[in-house]
């Protein structure tokens, strides 16, 4: 089952906390968390689906409850650890263009 990662902030859209929830759609995930008061009446900033990598590094303790900045961020910091980075394009790996500089 997909997992979700949803954001909530206070009315003047300052980060409040995350929950993290195993649901079919962003909106039953929404949804989960209205029902289940697990967005404490938080406003929704963003939600979206977690990879399969991302997903399996997510603590079991994490899904379903309203995680603190803190712990937000260390599996966010889990999640950067545990997916190589991915080759820098061809253009950014080029050093020069062809061009050449004139001296001063």
């Amino acid at each position: 089952m997909p997992r979700f990662w949803l954001t909530y902030c206070d009315s003047a859209r300052r980060l409040l906390g995350v929950v993290i929830l195993d649901s079919r759609s962003l909106i039953e995930a929404r949804l989960q968390a209205l029902v289940a008061g697990t967005d404490r009446n938080a406003e929704l900033c963003e939600g979206h689906e977690l990879d399969d990598k991302s997903t399996a590094l997510v603590p079991p303790d994490a899904i379903g409850r309203m995680l603190s900045l803190k712990e937000a961020s260390k599996i966010i910091q889990r999640i950067k650890r545990g997916i190589p980075k991915k080759a820098a394009a061809a253009s950014v790996r080029r050093r020069g263009s062809g061009r050449t500089r004139a001296k001063r």
